[in-house]
């Protein structure tokens, strides 16, 4: 399950189950942080590999079975927006544009600022993703080329000569790739896709200097030895967890505008070998 902001879902092909064992090594991770309040919180765009581009001023988370597309052109959307144009994406995470388009945790946070404010001016986007509007047009390019994004021109307005401004909006409401298991080039996009989102996590489940300190969280890391009852009950917990998001997540796409998280949530149960165990604890004092 992954973090409940612009997070990616990525559905594998459930295969064949392997034999059940009676006592499992195996490593449990849950974390859930609190963000504070409602707030959109600008961020600087991380260090990428990919160069963007000077302007012309020089400025630069089970059923895991298919794919969930959904129309973000819901009842009681901007009755101003055009119909889309554009056909529903393919959402193979191995095709070259959407991959280009979803490598980033910056651009899904792009494309979930676009879900959630609506159709927005390319100014409105630039300011609550904290980016100069020339880096952001690279962006929004990835975004529109893999039909994520939807874009309109606006009136010409006085003291533009006459250029006309750009408007973007979503043009799917959730995020959500079907994976073969077998698949090598699959797994090693799902792991490229994960590997940036789950240093994030780590990174904001140890920040204390936020979200009510740590009393304000609840972080266990574990390798443990579990019997197979044990492992029963812990799936099943993952799995009420993961109802939990899917009902907020559906709460999020049935409003007009969607909100902004106020809560981290990560969970990690997967089988090891080799690990030591058992891991440290950590506990908060109890005031008296």
């Amino acid at each position: 399950m992954s973090g409940c902001r612009g997070s990616a879902r990525v559905r594998p092909t459930p295969g064949p189950r392997p034999s059940p064992r009676r006592i499992h090594r195996g490593f449990a991770s849950v974390h859930a942080t609190g963000l504070g309040p409602l707030r959109e919180r600008a961020r600087r765009p991380r260090a990428s590999s990919e160069r963007v581009p000077p302007g012309p001023n020089g400025r630069a988370v089970g059923d895991f079975s298919e794919a969930c597309v959904r129309s973000a052109h819901a009842a009681g959307s901007n009755d101003t927006m055009p119909e889309s144009t554009t056909d529903t994406p393919n959402m193979q995470i191995s095709r070259a544009p959407m991959w280009q388009a979803v490598r980033l945790p910056l651009r899904l946070r792009i494309f979930e600022t676009a879900r959630r404010l609506g159709e927005t001016s390319v100014t409105e986007l630039a300011q609550a993703v904290g980016l100069n509007r020339t880096a952001l047009y690279f962006h929004l390019r990835q975004l529109e080329k893999a039909g994520l994004l939807i874009s309109r021109a606006g009136e010409a307005t006085p003291g533009r000569r006459g250029k006309r401004p750009r408007y973007y909006r979503a043009a799917i409401n959730e995020l959500a790739f079907p994976v073969e298991n077998d698949s090598k080039r699959d797994a090693q996009k799902v792991a490229d896709l994960y590997r940036p989102w789950l240093n994030e996590s780590r990174a904001t489940a140890l920040d204390m200097r936020s979200g009510g300190g740590i009393s304000a969280r609840r972080v266990s890391l574990h390798w443990e030895n579990f019997t197979d009852d044990e492992v029963a009950r812990i799936r099943g917990l993952c799995n009420e967890l993961e109802d939990l998001v899917r009902r907020a997540r559906s709460r999020a796409n049935n409003s007009r505008k969607a909100p902004a998280a106020n809560f981290h949530l990560g969970v990690i149960f997967a089988p090891v070998d080799g690990h030591v165990m058992p891991g440290p604890d950590i506990r908060p004092k109890v005031s008296k």
